[in-house]
């Protein structure tokens, strides 16, 4: 649990989630009683970080539900205790540094990467396939453009032969002995 560097703000919200108790509307994130009446507001910020991180999702029916990775994490926090949790201000500091570190990244890419994922969870294994098939796209990309840097040195050498022979022969031709004065 300390690996994820959570607050007890997050575990809460998790636990709304599989509880089935946190709803999306126009205006940001409510909590939601059985009856479905809609209740006090849960930071907006809070539940698109942990959505964007992989450990929530929103339901079409704009029900926000806990992913497998947001069950295991919070089993984590409950088995860890509170001692474990660390200060929710240090953690949205610690958010805010991660944000900054991938400023060129588009606002959900940060908040993506501003929390750490669950090791072994779906969506590090996820982010990890993601990873592979561009790796894998870029080695096609790198190969294409090696052949095609290839041909163009073989033509440019191809070129390069042809204008030295050229080269030689209008100095051999200059540098040959005459038989009569170009004068005369």
């Amino acid at each position: 649990m300390a690996v994820l560097g959570w607050c007890a703000a997050f575990v809460d919200t998790v636990r709304l989630a599989v509880a089935g108790g946190l709803k999306g509307d126009g205006s940001g994130f409510r909590t939601v009683d059985a009856d479905g009446r809609t209740g006090r507001r849960v930071k907006g910020e809070r539940v698109r970080l942990l959505a964007r991180c992989g450990y929530l999702a929103r339901h079409a029916s704009d029900l926000v539900v806990a992913t497998e990775d947001g069950h295991e994490a919070l089993r984590l926090a409950e088995a860890a205790g509170p001692g474990v949790l660390r200060d929710e201000a240090d953690v949205m500091a610690s958010v805010r540094k991660a944000r900054r570190a991938r400023q060129w990244d588009s606002h959900a890419g940060q908040d993506a990467h501003a929390l750490p994922v669950l090791p072994g969870g779906g969506e590090g294994r996820r982010r990890l396939a993601v990873a592979r098939k561009g790796a894998e796209r870029a080695a096609v990309e790198a190969e294409k453009t090696r052949k095609h840097i290839e041909a163009l040195m073989r033509r440019a050498r191809i070129r390069d032969r042809r204008e030295a022979r050229r080269e030689a022969a209008r100095e051999a031709e200059r540098t040959a002995p005459r038989r009569c004065c170009r004068g005369v």
